[in-house]
């Protein structure tokens, strides 16, 4: 069963993460560049974002039992 208050916990962090990552984006390109600590903290919030998303994915498979795929199939065009 789905966790309800996980899911909105990560969706809480994502939200703020990407607010950050708004937040960065206002910067002009050339301020951004020049500044160490920008470039890394959007480098972390996008990684960060990231990884809430395939956390809520891996909640969802889990708790509804889903199975990953275990052979590959190939169309040929």
């Amino acid at each position: 069963m789905v966790n309800a208050k996980k899911i909105q916990g990560l969706l809480d962090n994502l939200n703020t993460y990407v607010g950050y990552l708004r937040d960065i984006a206002q910067t002009e390109r050339a301020a951004f560049l020049a500044d160490p600590a920008k470039i890394g903290g959007a480098k972390y919030y996008l990684q960060t974002s990231i990884a809430a998303c395939i956390d809520l994915g891996n909640h969802i498979i889990a708790a509804e039992h889903y199975r990953p795929k275990t052979t590959a199939t190939f169309s040929r065009c």
